[in-house]
Formats: C-alpha cells, structure tokens, sequence
C-alpha cells in the first residue's frame, strides 16, 4: 500500500478468545496490511502465528479514525479502561480490598519519535 492510513485494531486468538490490541502508525502503514504483511510487533502474538499459523487469529476491529484521536491515544485509553475492568471484575469476585500501592501504574513511552515529540498528554496504563 502506498497510501499512509495510521489505525488501531483488536485480533483475536480463535482457539482461547484472548484479544489483542494495538495500533500502528508508521511508516506506509495501512489497515489492510494487518495480519498480511505487518503481523503485529508483539513477540507474544508472533510465537503464537509462528506454532500455529495466521489463521489462529481473526480481526475483530480496525479503526483509522478512532473518534478523532490519534490511534496510539485510542489503543493506550483502550487498554486502560479494559485494565479497569478487570480489576473491578477481580475487587467483585475475590472480595479484594485494594489499596494505591497494590496498584503499578507507568507512562506509556511511543515507540515512534516523531509521536512522542508531539504528544503532550498520555493516559495512564496498568503494568502487568
């Protein structure tokens, strides 16, 4: 593709249903190429393709307009409210009682410099 469209999007692992997302915008890059010839930059999501082939992982989302942000924006506050989610899904199920210090929380770095000299606000992301 010679046309430079930057997007998120959300795979799948068909035989767990475990979800991926992530977001590129880099050079060339282009939502159709997604899973053709950029196969994400997860070492994770590469060993499993490499054991079990493309077709383990079906697309469930692309977005290049990502309701005006940025599609890094869009992945990094995606993953932010999913990571909310589950703790508040562990706090009901367990009974846990969580104190700020049982929480870890960092700054994504973008990977792309050009982005990060750009980029003024961050949202605030889980480690795991």
């Amino acid at each position: 593709m010679n046309q430079h469209i930057p997007y998120f999007y959300i795979i799948r692992h068909i035989s767990t249903g475990k979800m991926y997302a992530g977001s590129r915008w880099g050079k060339n890059c282009h939502p159709d190429d997604l899973l053709v010839t950029y196969k994400t930059h997860s070492n994770k999501i590469k060993n499993i393709i490499k054991t079990e082939g493309i077709k383990s992982f079906d697309i469930l989302r692309t977005d290049s307009y990502c309701d005006g942000l940025h599609p890094y924006e869009c992945e990094k506050s995606f993953l932010e409210i999913n990571n909310w989610i589950i703790i508040f899904q562990l706090v009901l199920k367990r009974g846990l009682v969580l104190f700020p210090q049982n929480i870890n929380l960092r700054y994504p770095t973008p990977t792309n410099q050009d982005y990060a000299n750009k980029s003024s606000k961050l949202p605030l992301v889980f480690s795991s």
